[in-house]
Formats: C-alpha cells, sequence, structure tokens
C-alpha cells in the first residue's frame, strides 16, 4: 500500500522586486481555501521571462523576508538564489521533490503566466512534478478556450481537477482554477511611483516600506 501524502505545499515563485500585498493577499486566500500546510515563496535569481532586477538580490530576499514574517503559513525559500543562474522552475520543482517526496506541490499562477506556460522551459515536465493552481478573478471567463493556443487547450483538459481536493489526493499532475481577490498592483508601478517620489504606502507591507525607504531603493 502506498504510503499516504503529507499536506499540499504551495510554490509561489518570483522577483519579488518589490514584493507588495498583491503577492500576499491572494495566496494567504489559497492557503485557506485549499487547506495548503505552507506556501513558500521563492525570489528568483535570474528570471528568465522578464529583465534583471533593478534590486540587489539581497534587498529582495530581505523584503520578502520581511513581509512574511508575521504569517506563518508563509516560508522563504531561497533555493534559487543559492543555485544562481537562470530561474528555472522545472529545475526548482525537481529540487523541492528531493526534499518534500510525499508533499504534492502546488504551483500558483496568474491567469496571465498559464496562457503562456508552453513558452516555459521544459514546460512538458512541470505537471510530471506539480500541480497548477491558476489564480483569476472570479468574473474571468476562465473556460473560454477559444483564444488558448492548441498545446494548452490539450493540456488542460487532460489534466483539470474535478474538484479542488484533489490535489490532496494526488502527488501532481491536477490543474485547478482558484478565484481570488486579486489586487490592482504592480511592482512596475510601485517602483515608478518612488522614482517620481510618490507614496506607496497601503501598496507593501510597512516593514518592506522601511526598508525601502532606509536603503533608498527605487531613486
Amino acid at each position: 500500500m502506498e504510503p499516504k501524502l503529507e499536506p499540499p505545499i504551495g510554490i509561489f515563485g518570483g522577483t519579488f522586486d518589490p514584493i507588495h500585498f498583491g503577492h500576499l493577499s491572494p495566496c494567504l486566500e489559497i492557503c485557506q481555501s485549499l487547506k495548503l500546510s505552507q506556501i513558500r515563496y521563492i525570489p528568483s535569481y535570474i528570471p528568465p521571462h522578464r529583465d534583471n532586477p533593478g534590486t540587489s538580490v539581497e534587498m529582495r530576499v530581505a523584503m520578502v523576508k520581511a513581509a512574511i514574517s508575521k504569517e506563518p503559513h508563509f516560508q522563504l525559500d531561497e533555493r534559487e538564489i543559492v543555485r544562481q543562474g537562470q530561474s528555472y522552475m522545472i529545475d526548482t520543482l525537481k529540487s523541492l521533490r528531493d526534499d518534500f517526496p510525499r508533499n504534492p506541490l502546488c504551483l500558483i499562477i496568474g491567469m496571465d503566466a498559464f496562457l503562456k506556460i508552453h513558452c516555459w522551459y521544459h514546460w512538458q515536465e512541470l505537471l510530471d512534478n506539480c500541480h497548477f493552481i491558476v489564480t483569476k478573478r472570479p468574473e474571468t471567463a476562465y473556460d473560454d478556450q477559444s483564444q488558448w493556443p492548441i498545446a494548452l487547450k490539450k493540456l488542460y483538459n487532460e489534466h483539470r481537477a474535478n474538484e479542488k481536493f484533489d490535489l490532496h489526493g494526488y502527488l501532481y499532475g491536477k490543474i485547478i482554477f482558484q478565484n481570488v481577490t486579486q489586487l490592482a498592483i504592480s511592482s512596475t508601478d510601485i517602483r515608478s511611483k518612488l522614482k517620481h517620489n510618490r507614496s506607496i504606502r497601503y501598496l507593501v507591507p510597512d516593514s518592506v516600506l522601511d526598508l525601502i525607504s532606509s536603503h533608498h531603493l527605487y531613486l
């Protein structure tokens, strides 16, 4: 008999340049709604799909650590920083699988990222190592596949979860869409506000704001 699976772990990667409430509030909703044991925030070293961050690795890690310090279900995971090089999610997932062999791993991505998943490095291998939790606003017509790439339609129809607790019963291989309260906040907009000497209070945790102010970031 197969040993019982451990509770699922959420995986949330990004540059976090800087981390903000749009990275935090939806993840807490997901953690509670889908009964995940934890969510691991994984800052990228060199993001393969966007420009390199303008802030140092050390400061981005410090901001993530400060932002999640008071939420016990959130954990900082520095494996991509330690590994260095291009931060490919498939490599990260395989590393996590070695550390958590009996926990379902749940990669949390937005709808925009999901629609471009076929552009990711070794994307065909991702669902051999994790589930996808695709976040969306409640009003999003996510089941309208008319504009989806053919490869993505095939992927979703082969792997769609029947119910949210499929994530607990399978080690990998399911796709679920999850309604969240998505906040219209972006790191790009925050950096622009700071560059133009505008306040970002209420967009980031106070602990992150203190780090940005004390280190004169994004000016």
